[in-house]
């Protein structure tokens, strides 16, 4: 995904993660010369997975995480569980993202997808049978400072909360991948996050602009 997204799904975002700090209080915005500097310790293309399934980082002081694709992970394997157990129609919630296989009674299940900026209020109802739909916002963690919102979605080549999306959901057959298309759709922003979508298997979704405008695949 790092690949075919360019960089825009990238497993060294982690190395920002002590910079932007989205618990502290009062918040702090980090300096220029702060994110300049994480900005050398970025870069998918720095990480080498060597033959034995080693990794090797190639910078100095570089983090990974795996961390976006925690909830895909953790979905996949209770379906497994439930599965081998004989249960083929079920539903899982964890934050934002939803798995569901086979249907309830007669009919899909549904998913509904909440408004970036008024969590309360859902924009649309997904109708899914064995699909995950993965959802990125800037209402999951976020501070204002001086009338302006920072969320924690970090662009790798900035180093700086991205710009110009509000939310970006991704619905596909597989949790974990649906989970790193969307951190990938919203990085890359509606024109280019909907063309990978597009040439993607199996997989759809739509980004909403920072006008409210929605662009689907």
């Amino acid at each position: 995904v790092c690949r075919m997204s360019s960089g825009a799904f990238d497993l060294t975002i982690e190395s920002f993660n002590y910079l932007w700090n989205f618990k502290r209080r009062p918040p702090v915005r980090p300096l220029a010369d702060e994110v300049k500097a994480r900005l050398a310790l970025t870069g998918w293309q720095k990480v080498v997975l060597k033959p034995s399934r080693a990794l090797r980082l190639q910078a100095p002081r570089m983090r990974i995480s795996l961390a976006e694709l925690l909830h895909g992970h953790e979905m996949n394997q209770v379906s497994k569980i439930l599965g081998d157990r004989g249960i083929d129609s079920f539903r899982l919630k964890i934050g934002r993202d939803v798995y569901v296989r086979g249907r309830t009674g007669t009919r899909h299940w549904y998913v509904a997808v909440h408004h970036p900026l008024k969590p309360e209020r859902d924009i649309v109802q997904l109708y899914l049978t064995s699909h995950a739909a993965a959802t990125r916002s800037v209402s999951d963690r976020f501070f204002m400072k001086d009338g302006k919102r920072y969320h924690d979605i970090i662009h790798p080549k900035t180093g700086k909360p991205v710009e110009g999306v509000l939310q970006a959901t991704v619905i596909g057959t597989d949790s974990v991948l649906a989970d790193a298309l969307s951190a990938a759709v919203f990085v890359l922003g509606p024109k280019a996050g909907v063309a990978l979508l597009n040439r993607t298997k199996n997989v759809d979704g739509f980004v909403i602009d920072a006008k409210g405008v929605v662009h689907g695949s």
